[in-house]
């Protein structure tokens, strides 16, 4: 839906892209509070689960969400960005790289080890898309190569990310243990897929929208009148952003970071 907005004479990208991130948090909001979708069930007593994660508190905002938010700003904004000194086949010769990077970051963040057979795995995925690219017109340019590459894994990154948030987090408060009286670190529930997205996609349009701002300007009031006709595209995109992201967390929650 992002491309279908050039014939309506919208220019601003990363303006669009961060409003449809906020559509998309608002749309998870929508799931959970309204639709009940993965709405965590108080205990019998009625009372809150305390092991749930407070989901508005400012620790989990700064320490979970925020680092997760900078991560796919710094992936969109560096792709965007490299695409003026490289080609698309180029960009995406770099993006084949993006198993490798997972499962290094895997190995280091989540401390999981990758198996041979995975690494095995990753020669045809890898050396396929290169393949598929080497027609392609490619123009090197040192300086678009390091923004792709810091794209890919600003990218790995965010994917490790989402698979530490869907593990059990510990809270940091001390617990005395019925057995022997020695202090335990209590473990806070992991986030589910639709908390991520509420939290991490309107974090992300809103410093998305403030690089918007800083980079594009002008142009977003010049293309307000466009933005505006253009409201029902956006609106879609939103809701196809809230379903993939929505997607490709729960298949990290039930398989792996590296999948």
């Amino acid at each position: 839906p992002t491309s279908w907005l050039a014939p309506c004479g919208v220019t601003v990208p990363l303006f669009v892209t961060g409003v449809q991130m906020v559509l998309a948090g608002s749309v998870a909001a929508f799931a959970i509070f309204v639709l009940g979708v993965q709405r965590r069930k108080p205990l019998p007593d009625g009372r809150r689960d305390p092991n749930a994660p407070d989901l508005l508190s400012w620790a989990t905002l700064k320490h979970r969400i925020l680092p997760l938010g900078v991560a796919r700003c710094i992936d969109i904004g560096c792709g965007n960005a490299a695409l003026v000194s490289v080609s698309v086949a180029l960009q995406q010769v770099i993006k084949a790289l993006l198993p490798v990077f997972v499962s290094l970051l895997s190995v280091t963040v989540l401390n999981k080890a990758v198996s041979f057979e995975t690494w095995l795995t990753m020669i045809p995925i890898v050396g396929g898309t290169i393949a598929a690219t080497v027609g392609g017109k490619v123009s090197p340019s040192a300086f678009g190569v390091g923004l792709a590459l810091v794209s890919c894994f600003a990218r790995s990154f965010k994917c490790v990310l989402n698979a530490k948030l869907l593990q059990p987090a510990s809270s940091g408060k001390g617990q005395a243990s019925d057995r022997d009286g020695e202090g335990t670190t209590a473990k806070t529930a992991p986030l589910l897929p639709l908390e991520i997205l509420l939290l991490e996609a309107p974090t992300s349009g809103l410093l998305l929208l403030a690089l918007s701002v800083a980079i594009e300007g002008h142009h977003v009031v010049a293309n307000a009148p466009n933005l505006l006709r253009a409201l029902p595209i956006n609106a879609l995109g939103g809701l196809l952003m809230f379903a993939n992201q929505a997607s490709y967390i729960t298949v990290i929650q039930q398989s792996s970071a590296v999948s």
